[in-house]
């Protein structure tokens, strides 16, 4: 995807968001902060084979069992079933819990991107909230995991 596709593609998201959107060209990305505190990453990723809508958590815990407690609520909720948009990862370089998602881009469009940002941000908000709390995240939905590790082996 040419910035020009990617600048008309944020433009038609400015009234979702009710702001201007900016491509930093250099970056291939838009970075925007939410009234409700989530900082938000909008860009091309993987060689520009995916659009990726991103946060990273910056409030983690020191406590080792918190951090434990923490790191299984994230795979849980990467194994809840219906899946949620947005997958729960860590990066150790900068200590951080980062939610992602990647949407194909042979088959972007700002519609697409609509429907899967409410319960991305949804999701966003549920971990930003306990985190400054020092919490771990309540799975909210009900919803039973695939079974087994990563949903991979049956039950």
């Amino acid at each position: 995807m040419s910035s020009d596709r990617l600048s008309s593609l944020l433009k038609e998201l400015e009234p979702f968001f009710n702001c201007p959107l900016i491509l930093n060209t250099r970056h291939h990305a838009c970075l925007l902060k939410l009234g409700t505190g989530i900082m938000l990453l909008l860009r091309l990723a993987r060689h520009e084979n995916f659009f990726e809508i991103s946060t990273r958590f910056h409030h983690l815990p020191d406590s080792p069992r918190l951090r434990e407690q923490l790191f299984k609520a994230a795979l849980q909720a990467n194994g809840q079933y219906p899946r949620d948009p947005g997958i729960l990862a860590f990066t150790p370089a900068s200590n951080q819990l980062i939610l992602f998602t990647h949407l194909p881009m042979e088959t972007i469009s700002s519609e697409k991107i609509i429907q899967v940002l409410p319960p991305f941000l949804t999701k966003a908000k549920l971990w930003l909230d306990a985190l400054s709390r020092g919490e771990v995240p309540t799975l909210e939905g009900g919803g039973r995991g695939g079974g087994g590790l990563f949903g991979i082996i049956g039950r």
